[in-house]
């Protein structure tokens, strides 16, 4: 038996691939320029970005795979020694450092907000803020636990890690929301 390749069908593969392909190094691009928006605390080595922000919106537009290959893919701009952390920093051993925790933690994050995002219309809103809400929560304990495990001890990671990013997390959850169902309408 042989199979017929219409050629039609072999150019919209090939242009859903270079569509999603553009789609996920755009969305890495715009991790690095969020990135650029950094706050530094002085209590503590991890700086507020807009990163997470980024994150969660590449996840909720782009999906949950589409999402999470975004963000790997600015892990490995990171690792190849591009400016793509907060405020430009170059750092290829970025997971030797205190925010190495929150970085890896965005992988799950943005793939977590995406399937979520997928399913919009299965969950009322109320759910889907606190599914996002709890998603947050894991991403703040990836970073808090690698960050008293390493950098600070324990007693210090909550204090340096955790409970300083509450207020940003909810205003980044609120701008996430107030943005992605403009985007949904």
């Amino acid at each position: 038996m042989t199979a017929v390749v219409y050629p039609e069908k072999i150019g919209n593969t090939q242009s859903t691939f270079l569509q999603t392909l553009f789609q996920i190094v755009g969305a890495s691009l715009l991790l690095a320029l969020v990135s650029q928006i950094k706050i530094s605390l002085p209590f503590t080595p991890v700086p507020i970005t807009m990163q997470t922000f980024g994150m969660m919106l590449v996840g909720g537009v782009l999906g949950s795979r589409k999402g999470a290959l975004a963000v790997l893919l600015y892990l490995v701009e990171a690792t190849m020694g591009l400016p793509v952390l907060a405020g430009g920093t170059i750092n290829p051993a970025w997971l030797v450092c205190p925010s190495a925790g929150f970085l890896i933690g965005m992988v799950p994050q943005a793939y977590l907000t995406g399937w979520f995002f997928e399913r919009r219309d299965r969950f009322g809103s109320l759910s889907l803020v606190t599914a996002t809400s709890l998603i947050t929560l894991i991403h703040l304990a990836f970073g808090t636990v690698w960050l008293g495990q390493f950098f600070v001890g324990w007693e210090n990671a909550l204090l340096m890690g955790f409970y300083p990013f509450i207020p940003g997390g909810i205003f980044k959850l609120i701008a996430l929301h107030l943005s992605l169902n403009s985007h949904h309408t």
